[in-house]
């Protein structure tokens, strides 16, 4: 799911992991949940070279995609305020911004 999210599958089998999320809601969510931890991952640092290369290069590409990891970074930001203020850990930050229709 890694390498599908990074745009480092050949077409086909973009195609057939896409044809299969949309077919299956189980799918899905499994798509959806990849997704939030990558953004999770890219904006703690824990992608490793290669990785972050091909996020910015693919992922980011799409305005939706900008938009999403602009709205995580700012939660995460404030969840770290929280965290610093009170002096207590929070529970990780899961990012949930709009449909998985932001793929494209």
């Amino acid at each position: 799911m890694t390498r599908y999210l990074l745009g480092d599958l050949p077409e086909t089998e973009q195609m057939a992991v896409e044809q299969e999320y949309f077919a299956d809601p189980e799918k899905f969510e499994e798509v959806w949940a990849a997704e939030n931890d990558i953004v999770d991952r890219y904006l703690r640092g824990r992608l490793s070279r290669g990785e972050r290369e091909m996020f910015e290069r693919n992922y980011l590409q799409s305005r939706k995609h900008r938009e999403r990891v602009a709205v995580a970074r700012k939660l995460l930001e404030a969840a770290d305020r929280q965290v610093a203020e009170s002096g207590r850990a929070i529970a990780p930050a899961v990012v949930v911004v709009g449909p998985m229709a932001s793929l494209g």
